[in-house]
């Protein structure tokens, strides 16, 4: 994948968050693979899309490159975290919203295991009712 470079309009594709923040498919060496590859060619001209970033652990990594990230996470609680990690990084945007396919307000749930100030846990929430909503009720 190539991330888009500021300023080309053409091959304008977003990197995707290749890693998930899943803690099975962390462990995998293919999934460290691909996203070490694409961490190796971000550059400062680079705009990046985290979708889900939770504490984040990726949004840091990717910003340390220089390129612009757009951090985006709707778990209140694991947006409290990525504010803190990325305070002092001036080129990471966060929003706390989900990232979906249309507009709209929509129930965030927790996962059943949820447990405060567990990445693994509110990298699960979702917007199909599986567990508690959050705090906040409504992303």
């Amino acid at each position: 994948m190539k991330p888009i470079r500021k300023g080309h309009n053409e091959s304008t594709r977003v990197v995707e968050d290749l890693v998930s923040q899943s803690p099975a498919y962390d462990s995998t060496a293919k999934a460290k693979q691909e996203f070490e590859s694409v961490l190796e060619g971000l550059t400062p001209d680079d705009i990046v899309i985290d979708c889900g970033a939770n504490f984040g652990k990726y949004t840091v990594l990717m910003a340390a490159t220089g390129a612009t990230v757009h951090a985006f996470e709707p778990d209140p609680e694991a947006f409290a975290e990525l504010s803190k990690a990325a305070a002092k990084l001036t080129n990471v945007t966060l929003w706390n919203a989900a990232v979906g396919l249309r507009d709209g307000e929509f129930p965030l749930y927790r996962s059943t295991k949820f447990v405060p100030n567990s990445p693994q846990y509110t990298a699960s929430s979702v917007t199909l009712r599986r567990g508690p909503p959050c705090a906040s009720g409504w992303i």
